[in-house]
C-alpha cells in the first residue's frame, strides 16, 4: 500500500501541532499555573505521537512521547514548570521539527535522524538532564499583552417624539426578535460533508471513530438476535400448523395461523 499521501498530510498537520506546542511553551514560562495550557499542551503532543505511531515513524513517536508525559506530569501536580525543563521543551520542538522536515513520504523508511539524538532529548525532557555540552537556545520573547480596545460607543436612545423611525403612534419602535443560538452540530455536519464531496479528507476524533465502531458491532449483535427470534418464531408457527393438520381438529385461526397459513 502507498503510504506516501499519508506521511505526507502528518508532515504537514504535525508541523501546524509543533509550531503550536512552542508558541505554548513559551507562554507556559510566564504562566506556569495555566492548567488549561498544559493539558492543551499535551493533547497536541499526544495528537502528533499517535500519528507517528500509525506510521511508524519511530524517532517522531518517540520524542513526542517523552514531550507528552513531561506535560501530563505537569497537570498532574507530580512536576513543577522549571526554566530548565521548558529549555527541554523548547528543544525537542526543535527536534520535532528537524525530523519531520526530513522525511521523505515516496520512501519505504521515510522517516531520517536528521541529526537529532532523540534518546538524548527525551532524557531531557523526563529528568531535566541536559545533553553533553548543552547550551540553552535564546527563549523567544514572552508575548505582549494585547493593548485594551476602545470603550464601545453607548447606545444611541430613543427617538424623540415626532422624529421618523418609531412605532405607530410616537412610540419606540419594537425591538427585532432575538436570533435563536445556531445549531453548531448540524453546521459543523454539513461542513464536512461537503468536503467529502469535494474529494477533501475530513478530521475525525479517534472517540467519535470508537464509537462509531461499537454502535456497529452492537448492531450487528443485534440483527443476529432479531433473525434467530424470528427462526424460533417461523418453526413455533409451522409446529403449530402441522399439530392442527394432524389432529383433524376446526379451531378458530389466530394471529399465528394469520401469520403462517
Amino acid at each position: 500500500m502507498d503510504m506516501s499521501a499519508f506521511v505526507r498530510r502528518f508532515s504537514e498537520e504535525a508541523a501546524e501541532r509543533v509550531l503550536d506546542l512552542e508558541n505554548g511553551v513559551a507562554r507556559l514560562e510566564t504562566n506556569p499555573g495555566d492548567r488549561d495550557l498544559v493539558n492543551h499542551l499535551m493533547r497536541q503532543a499526544h495528537t502528533v505521537k499517535g500519528g507517528a505511531r500509525m506510521l511508524r515513524l519511530k524517532r517522531i513517536q518517540d520524542l513526542s512521547h517523552a514531550m507528552e508525559d513531561a506535560l501530563s506530569a505537569v497537570g498532574q501536580g507530580k512536576r513543577v514548570v522549571t526554566p530548565l525543563l521548558i529549555d527541554a521543551l523548547m528543544a525537542s520542538g526543535r527536534g520535532l521539527r528537524a525530523l519531520l522536515g526530513a522525511l521523505v513520504p515516496e520512501e519505504k523508511e521515510p522517516e531520517r535522524d536528521a541529526g537529532v539524538d532523540v534518546a538524548a532529548l527525551s532524557l531531557f525532557v523526563r529528568e531535566e538532564t541536559p545533553p553533553a555540552g548543552w547550551g540553552a537556545a535564546p527563549r523567544p520573547p514572552a508575548p505582549r499583552p494585547a493593548s485594551p480596545s476602545p470603550p464601545a460607543p453607548p447606545p444611541p436612545g430613543p427617538p424623540a417624539a415626532g422624529e421618523g423611525g418609531g412605532a405607530p403612534g410616537g412610540g419606540p419602535a419594537p425591538a427585532p426578535p432575538a436570533e435563536g443560538p445556531a445549531d453548531t452540530a448540524t453546521t459543523e455536519l454539513e461542513s464536512a460533508l461537503r468536503k467529502v464531496r469535494s474529494g477533501h479528507s475530513v478530521r475525525v476524533a479517534v472517540s467519535r471513530l470508537d464509537d462509531l465502531g461499537n454502535l456497529t458491532v452492537e448492531m450487528t449483535v443485534e440483527r443476529s438476535r432479531a433473525k434467530n427470534r424470528h427462526g424460533r418464531l417461523q418453526a413455533f408457527g409451522f409446529a403449530l400448523a402441522r399439530a392442527r393438520v394432524s389432529s383433524g381438529g376446526v379451531r378458530r385461526r389466530g394471529p399465528l395461523d394469520a401469520a403462517f397459513g
